[in-house]
């Protein structure tokens, strides 16, 4: 069971995933990542790295869920490809938008 313990800030690189609270810090390195998870809802993240017995996590609004989220798939895309991979990437995607935009028709 997930218990609110902190509240904090958290900041996320393409390397790692820091949460700074007024209790006490908590770090998941990307490569030592075993898995990630979320809720139904999309705002309460649980990771497992392999360097820690017990599963661990973040929580956010709802509204604040949904962002970090992209963030967190953008960080590990770039752990996992690069940073010019995930550039190029989302440059396809944005592309991809475009196409599907309706357009005028006078």
């Amino acid at each position: 069971m997930q218990i609110d313990k902190d509240s904090g800030i958290v900041k996320i690189t393409n390397q790692r995933l820091i949460f700074a609270g007024g209790i006490h810090t908590s770090e998941w390195q990307f490569s030592k990542l075993l898995s990630a998870s979320r809720n139904q809802e999309g705002n309460d993240f649980l990771l497992s790295v392999s360097n820690r017995k017990k599963t661990s996590g973040v929580k956010f609004s709802l509204q604040d869920g949904v962002i970090f989220s992209r963030i967190l798939a953008l960080a590990l895309h770039s752990f996992e490809e690069g940073i010019p991979a995930t550039l190029t990437a989302i440059e396809g995607e944005l592309k991809e938008i475009e196409k599907r935009k309706p357009k005028l028709i006078l």
